[in-house]
């Protein structure tokens, strides 16, 4: 796991150069050539992660009631998350695990605008994913939940408000708890 800090047996020369630098300190008076093995603790992103998805995003507008309309969605699907702690580490995939990202997400979108008034209403969908923090693996349910927004623009030579935008706007609609994660 370890392989890309740990250096096993290294030269004479290379221990040596460590004994020369300025910032070297050898409290126990150990000797170059009792070195058997140098770990290279500085801080370092040794890390690899690598991912592969795919993101998709669907519209289609159209004119209706002396407006401008649109429904469409965004989706996002996961194919994996593969992590390892060095190079040379075990890859773990960790896509729709708790803490992680899930494998699919969903943004459905219906709006309407005109000169003055808009109007939008999303469905969002998460999809389920498994808790490991427990000693039996539990899968945690999907959620799924409704934003909406209603804003006014005041019109031009309005006076000092012209142009300017009101919204009202509500995250998570209808209240919909999110799926409960049991942690042991």
């Amino acid at each position: 796991t370890y392989q890309g800090i740990i250096a096993d047996d290294p030269s004479l020369e290379t221990v040596r150069a460590f004994y020369a630098s300025p910032f070297f300190v050898n409290p126990f008076s150990i000797a170059p050539e009792a070195i058997t093995a140098i770990v290279d603790a500085r801080l370092q992103n040794l890390s690899v992660v690598e991912q592969s998805g795919l993101d998709l995003d669907i519209g289609y507008g159209f004119d209706l009631f002396a407006g401008r309309a649109e429904v469409g969605a965004s989706a996002t699907y996961i194919f994996n998350i593969d992590q390892a702690l060095t190079p040379t580490a075990p890859v773990t995939d960790v896509v729709d695990i708790l803490g992680n990202p899930v494998d699919l997400r969903v943004r459905g979108r219906a709006n309407w605008s005109n000169e003055q008034w808009s109007a939008a209403l999303f469905v969002n969908y998460l999809d389920s994913y498994t808790n490991l923090t427990n000693v039996t693996p539990e899968r945690v349910s999907s959620w799924t939940t409704v934003d909406a927004q209603i804003s006014y623009r005041v019109p031009q030579g309005s006076g000092p408000l012209a142009g300017l935008r009101f919204a009202l706007s509500a995250t998570n609609l209808f209240d919909a708890d999110p799926p409960y994660a049991a942690y042991n």
